[in-house]
């Protein structure tokens, strides 16, 4: 696979769930899957800026530059609520066969379809009942103003913080992966500003070995008074007939509806999938959008999880020994793929 030299290059068991990692290479923040399920994951960095040479994610492979809060000298991430993962940083995951993968994710603010330092990198952010600072002590957390989140969910007329829908618990995990709100280091500030609404897209790169399959999820896709809510993922790479890295495939999500329909995806999850049927021989990135005009909310959040970067299989309940950790199948731990290809 082959990668832009802007592209970067992340590591990180960012709010995707590793959970089930272990068997079907799946990243996720949390607890495992990268579900981010576990304390820490390693990141690595790019000192080719081609996605050619990964190496730990230190001081010292960075030119002596500091590590970033909650990433330590060896260049593990300690997997904490509103933890920023660095731009820069990459996962590592494996396929079936052995062979690693990198995979680095952020929000694109600048609209280039590239990861670089005008953008903003992505947040773990613990899910209601998991480890959220927005959860309260007792009964639900009514969000305030100064309240951190992924999204927000009105469940009994109350608003509730990343409340998770009963029986979607275990799929949730502990940790989402969110937009940070404003392009200034602070990580500890709402979802529903800065840079929660500017940013054009979510990016994962791919960087390693060739990755023809990938799934994930993105949760509470729901309308309000102001409109729906409704995503497009983009996957981009080669194909058997197309080598020069545009070939493309996007699935769309359902658009979303009022929590009162029986229907509405508030507080749950919808999967997105590519197979062997889309015809990816290398994927180099996954692009989300979110759509605008008449009808859609003018900005809304994306609360991410369950990323598998090297399978089409989504979350399964996975046994305790094959959980990553982060709470959802977006286990980070599939990480170790190395390239984003966008399917369109």
């Amino acid at each position: 696979m082959m990668i832009g030299s802007t592209a970067v290059q992340l590591t990180f068991a960012l709010t995707c769930v590793l959970a089930w990692l272990a068997g079907n290479a799946q990243a996720d923040f949390g607890s495992g899957t990268i579900t981010f399920e576990e304390d820490k994951y390693q990141l690595y960095y790019d000192t080719s800026g081609a996605g050619t040479n990964l190496v730990p994610y230190t001081s010292s492979n960075r030119g002596g530059a500091a590590q970033p809060s909650g990433v330590n000298g060896s260049g593990e991430v300690t997997v904490a609520d509103d933890q920023i993962v660095p731009i820069d940083a990459w996962f590592q995951v494996q396929t079936s066969g052995g062979d690693n993968v990198y995979v680095r994710f952020g929000f694109d603010l600048d609209g280039d379809g590239d990861l670089d330092s005008a953008d903003t990198p992505a947040v773990l952010e613990g899910t209601y009942g998991g480890t959220s600072d927005e959860q309260g002590s007792t009964g639900p957390p009514y969000v305030s103003p100064n309240d951190i989140f992924a999204y927000t969910s009105a469940v009994g007329g109350a608003v509730n913080a990343d409340y998770i829908e009963s029986g979607y618990e275990s799929q949730a995990g502990s940790f989402f992966v969110r937009a940070r709100k404003d392009n200034d280091g602070d990580s500890t500030e709402t979802n529903d500003s800065g840079d929660q609404e500017s940013w054009t897209s979510f990016i994962i790169d791919y960087a390693g070995a060739a990755v023809s399959e990938a799934t994930g999820e993105i949760w509470d896709i729901d309308a309000g008074g102001t409109g729906a809510e409704r995503f497009a993922v983009a996957v981009t790479g080669n194909s058997a007939s197309v080598t020069d890295g545009t070939y493309t495939v996007t699935e769309n999500s359902p658009t979303g509806l009022l929590e009162t329909n029986a229907s509405s995806l508030d507080a749950k999850p919808w999967q997105f999938s590519f197979g062997s049927a889309d015809g990816f021989t290398d994927i180099d990135q996954i692009k989300i959008t979110r759509f605008t005009g008449t009808g859609y909310k003018s900005f809304f959040p994306l609360a991410f999880n369950n990323f598998n970067p090297v399978s089409a299989v989504g979350f399964v309940t996975p046994e305790p020994s094959s959980l990553l950790a982060f709470g959802g199948i977006f286990s980070l731990a599939l990480l170790r793929r190395r390239h984003l290809r966008g399917r369109g």
